[in-house]
Formats: C-alpha cells, sequence, structure tokens
C-alpha cells in the first residue's frame, strides 16, 4: 500500500515555502519562524495548542482535520518537516528564488525580485492562517513565538 502525505513531499513544500514567503514581500524570514509557519500551514488544526491573545482565539477554531491528519508526536513531524525544508530552500536557493548570501550569513530567507510574480491561489483556510501571520505572529520575537506555539525548544536562547 502506498501513502502519501504533504509533510514528506518536497515539492508540496516548495508549494507552501513560496505561498508563506509571497505573502510577506520584501521581508525576510528566519529559518525557524519559516519551520513554524510552514507547520501551521500544513496542520493549521494544530493552532488550538497554541497561546494567542483573547482577540485572536476565533484562529483556534480552525477545522482542518482528519482521521488521517491528526498528529500524535509533534516533535518527530516537526523533526521531518525540517529535513524535507532544508532540501527545498536548498532547491530554492539552486533555482535563484532564495538569496543565497542572507541565508547564509543571517539564516533568513528572503525571496529574489525574480521570484514569482503571479501569487499563489490558497483557499480559505490556508488565508486565515496568513493573516494570523500577518496581523500576530510576525510582530513577535522568535523565542517568544517558539514558546507561544510549543514546537521548538526555547529555553536556552536569549530572550
Amino acid at each position: 500500500m502506498i501513502l502519501y502525505h504533504p509533510l514528506t513531499d518536497a515539492y508540496h513544500n516548495l508549494y507552501r515555502n513560496l505561498s508563506i514567503l509571497q505573502s510577506f514581500e520584501k521581508s525576510s524570514i528566519e529559518s525557524d519562524r519559516l519551520l513554524i509557519y510552514n507547520y501551521f500551514f500544513l496542520f493549521p488544526q494544530e493552532l488550538r495548542r497554541t497561546t494567542l491573545p483573547k482577540e485572536f482565539s476565533s484562529y483556534k477554531k480552525i477545522k482542518f482535520q482528519n482521521k488521517f491528519n491528526s498528529i500524535k508526536n509533534y516533535q518527530t513531524v516537526i523533526g521531518r518537516l525540517r529535513t524535507v525544508q532544508e532540501i527545498t530552500i536548498q532547491s530554492l536557493i539552486g533555482y535563484r528564488f532564495v538569496d543565497q548570501k542572507i541565508y547564509l550569513n543571517e539564516n533568513k530567507i528572503s525571496l529574489n525580485d525574480l521570484a514569482f510574480e503571479k501569487k499563489m491561489h490558497l483557499d480559505e483556510v490556508h488565508k486565515n492562517v496568513i493573516t494570523l501571520y500577518k496581523e500576530y505572529f510576525q510582530f513577535l520575537n522568535l523565542r517568544e513565538l517558539k514558546e507561544r506555539t510549543k514546537i521548538l525548544e526555547y529555553r536556552y536562547e536569549q530572550p
């Protein structure tokens, strides 16, 4: 039996990363921040586990879950996603969509001007997730984002 999941599909990861990066025009995103964004873009139902202020609590109610898409061990999932994302970022650098110098020097991902002129088409659920990123997540520092989402280790980082 062959099973498919977008988590391990490099092309689907490429689509997710480009969708996220295109929504933040002319800005660089840290590698770990993009990983967190990518995780919630792939599993929007996992926003219910995050700590959000009251005005953003409606985002916790995003329903996009079926029995095949539930996460039992998020650490394993985030480890797999990190591996696929590194491959995807390297291919984006190879296609010259991402600036290699910024990535190597600052560990940030920034789309080049040569990247897609055409915007990616997103459904309502993913538009809502991107809206949350723009309205709240982007204003948090990386340590606080990791602390609120409870996905990546943050205890030993500088505040």
